[in-house]
Formats: structure tokens, C-alpha cells, sequence
């Protein structure tokens, strides 16, 4: 049974009178512990699907389903702890907050879902897990993009999410630094059984996935990885 899955998925954005119809009819399935690559050219509607999947954006027709729930059956509460808690964010920017603490970035999911006991302890524990046990303390603007980029990644940990979405993660990191961050993607997957889903337009992420699928005028296709 996949995990996650949608059928005829359609989204359209409307441009004055005439609707622009990114995503046309997709259809999609992805096991438990998949590492899959979306391409596609800018514009194409890859970051749309993954907010899609992430529960982000509702404007949609057709199904998606995420370990057999249907996301249209959830009510705004349901929504917002399924967001919160299945699924994990990191993007190209990083998106920290720059007046709090790496610590304080990485509780920030804590505070949107109301939990509290043993919060610090488990935010601690993903910041040793991804090498900044001695940045803890430090603020996002004195931090090299490698680190930034980890803060992020410890942030989308702290919930035990099953799935992470990530939108060009290694956009903004030089060469070294992103084969950094991917190795560390790939422990993740390969040890904490979390399904990736990458959104990126560099062959040597895309090539990293088991599957590459690209998105283009609006229909999803499946490609080998590249060579």
C-alpha cells in the first residue's frame, strides 16, 4: 500500500480571466522510506506539490491520501497536527528567525503545537544529531550556510515528522556544503526511515533519489536518475 498517494490531482492558479492550470491530473504513488527527486523547469509546479502533499495548499481537485487518511477528510485541527507533526519542511532560504537562538529556532514546531515537557531535551538531541551540539546558543547571522542550513534541518526533525519536503535545500550552500547536507539526508533515510521528497534542479541531487520525476505542463513523469 503507498504511503502517500494522489489521484488526478489538479491545481490552477487564475491569471485575470483565463485559468493557468499547473498541475494537470497527477497521479502518484510513494512508498514508506522513498527518496524521490521532483525536477522541472521554473515554474513548473514542483514547490505547489509539495506544499500540496505538506497540507500547505488546499486549493486543489482530486485526492491525496497520506498513510490512508484522506487530507480532505481532516478538519482544520486535524490539518494543522498533521502538518505539525507527519511532515517537515526545509527550503532553499532557510527561513530561520534571526532574534532567536539556534535552540530557540529549532523549538519553534513546539510552540505552534502546544507541547511543552521534554521539548528542549528533544531539540538538543537533533542539533548534536546534526553536528551543532557547540552552536546552540548562537544566533542564525553568525553562522556559515552549512549551518544555517542544519539548524533548518534539526527544526524539521524536532516532531519526528515521516516525511521531509524539501525545496531546493542546497540552492543557496557551496559544492562541499551540499554534499554535507545530502549525506546527512541520506543517513536519514536509510536509518530514521523518513520518506524524502526533494524538490531541486541539480542533477547530482536529482541522481541521489531511487526515483526522479519531472514535472512538465503540468503532467508528472517518471525518469531514470542521471548518470
Amino acid at each position: 500500500m503507498a504511503f502517500i498517494e494522489l489521484k488526478g490531482l489538479t491545481r490552477e492558479y487564475q491569471d485575470g480571466a483565463f485559468a493557468r492550470r499547473v498541475l494537470d491530473a497527477v497521479d502518484l504513488s510513494i512508498a514508506a522510506g522513498e527518496f524521490a527527486a521532483i525536477t522541472g523547469r521554473s515554474g513548473s509546479g514542483k514547490s505547489t506539490l509539495l506544499n500540496i502533499i505538506g497540507g500547505l495548499d488546499t486549493h486543489y481537485t482530486g485526492e491525496i491520501t497520506v498513510d490512508g487518511v484522506n487530507l480532505r477528510a481532516m478538519g482544520d485541527g486535524k490539518l494543522s497536527r498533521f502538518r505539525n507533526h507527519t511532515c517537515g519542511y526545509i527550503f532553499q532560504g532557510f527561513n530561520l528567525l534571526e532574534h532567536l537562538t539556534c535552540l530557540q529556532n529549532v523549538l519553534a514546531p513546539a510552540a505552534f503545537s502546544g507541547e511543552r515537557g521534554g521539548m528542549e531535551a528533544r531539540a538538543r538531541e537533533v542539533l548534536r544529531r546534526v553536528g551543532l551540539e557547540d552552536r546552540m546558543n548562537q544566533r542564525p547571522r553568525t553562522l556559515s550556510g552549512g549551518e544555517r542550513q542544519r539548524t533548518a534541518i534539526a527544526r524539521a526533525l524536532l516532531m519526528k515528522p515521516r516525511i521531509l519536503l524539501c525545496d531546493e535545500p542546497t540552492g543557496n550552500l557551496d559544492y562541499g556544503t551540499a554534499d554535507q547536507i545530502l549525506e546527512l539526508f541520506q543517513d536519514l533515510n536509510r536509518n530514521e526511515d523518513i520518506t524524502f521528497l526533494i524538490v531541486t534542479h541539480e542533477d547530482r541531487v536529482a541522481k541521489l533519489g531511487k526515483r526522479v520525476l519531472r514535472l512538465r505542463e503540468g503532467k508528472l513523469m517518471e525518469e531514470a536518475p542521471p548518470q
